[in-house]
C-alpha cells in the first residue's frame, strides 16, 4: 500500500519528503575500510608487473618463469630486491610528515629534532641506489626552479600564485615514483650467474630453476625466452652486475666479492 499523503495547514496535498543521508566522501576513511583489499591488489599487481617487466612483456615467458619459480619467490624475492628502492620512496612521505610536525615547534626543539634524525637519514641515502639518490636530486632542482621563475614573473615576492601549486609538486612527485618503479621492477630478482653450457663461452643469465636433471635460464641477451640446459654439462657461477648508478653509496666504496659478469 501506498503511504497517505500528507496535508499541509491548508488542506493541500504535501508530497513524502525524502530523506538525503549523507554519505562520507572521505578519502582517507574510503583507504582505511578497504585497506586489505588495497594491500592485496597492490601486492598482485606488483607481481603481474613485475614478472613482465623481467621477461621483456612476453607473456609465455612471464608463465613460464612462474611456473618454474613460484609465487611465492617471485613475490618475496621481489619485495628484497626492491627493498632498497622502497626505502627511498617512503622516505619522502616521511620527510614531509616530519616536516609539517616540526614547523611549529621552537628553535631549540627543531635543532634537536634535527640532530636526532640525522642518523637516520644518512642510513636511507647510503642505503637507496645512487640512481634514485639523483633521480630525488633532480626533482628537488627543478621544482627549486621553478619556484624561482614564478617568483621573478610576478611583481610581489611571494603571492600565492607565485608558489608551486600542488598539482606541479604531485606531477613531479608521481614521475620520480614512476621512474623509480620501472626501473626497479625490470631488475631480475635473482643474482645474475656467469653460465658456460659444454665449455661453450659464458653468458649472463639468471637461473629461474630446476627441473630433474635440467637448468632453466632467463637468458639476459634475450630476456624474452627461457633456455633449458643440461646440468652436467653445464657450469655456473655468481657474478657482479651492478653498474655505479644501481648500487647503493655503500657499494660504491665496497670492494667486489663477485667476479664481474660476461658481456652479452
Amino acid at each position: 500500500m501506498t503511504p497517505p499523503r500528507r496535508r499541509d495547514a491548508l488542506g493541500r496535498r504535501v508530497a513524502p519528503a525524502i530523506e538525503r543521508v549523507e554519505s562520507n566522501h572521505d578519502p582517507k576513511v574510503a583507504i582505511s575500510e578497504h585497506l586489505g583489499l588495497l594491500i592485496t591488489g597492490g601486492i598482485t599487481l606488483a607481481v603481474v608487473w613485475r614478472l613482465l617487466a623481467v621477461s621483456r612483456y612476453d607473456v609465455t615467458t612471464a608463465m613460464g618463469v612462474l611456473q618454474t619459480a613460484g609465487t611465492t619467490n617471485v613475490a618475496v624475492g621481489g619485495f628484497v630486491a626492491s627493498l632498497p628502492t622502497l626505502i627511498g620512496i617512503a622516505a619522502y612521505p616521511a620527510y614531509q610528515r616530519f616536516r609539517r610536525w616540526i614547523a611549529p615547534r621552537s628553535s631549540v626543539e627543531r635543532s634537536a629534532a634535527g640532530m636526532l634524525m640525522s642518523p637516520f637519514a644518512v642510513v636511507v641515502v647510503a642505503l637507496v641506489p645512487v640512481f634514485l639518490v639523483l633521480v630525488a636530486m633532480t626533482a628537488g632542482v627543478l621544482l627549486h626552479l621553478l619556484r624561482w621563475l614564478l617568483r621573478k614573473r610576478g611583481t610581489a615576492p611571494s603571492t600565492p600564485r607565485d608558489r608551486v601549486s600542488r598539482f606541479e609538486a604531485a606531477t613531479v612527485n608521481i614521475a620520480v615514483l614512476l621512474t623509480a618503479l620501472t626501473t626497479t621492477l625490470s631488475l631480475p630478482w635473482m643474482p645474475a650467474e656467469s653460465i658456460s653450457v659444454a665449455g661453450a663461452k659464458p653468458f649472463k643469465g639468471y637461473v629461474i630453476g630446476s627441473r630433474e636433471d635440467q637448468l632453466v635460464v632467463l637468458d639476459e641477451h634475450d630476456r624474452g625466452r627461457l633456455v633449458v640446459v643440461d646440468t652436467t654439462k653445464t657450469e655456473h657461477s655468481y657474478c657482479a652486475d651492478e653498474t655505479w648508478l644501481s648500487k647503493s653509496v655503500f657499494g660504491l666504496f665496497a670492494r667486489p666479492r663477485y667476479p664481474q659478469c660476461p658481456s652479452s
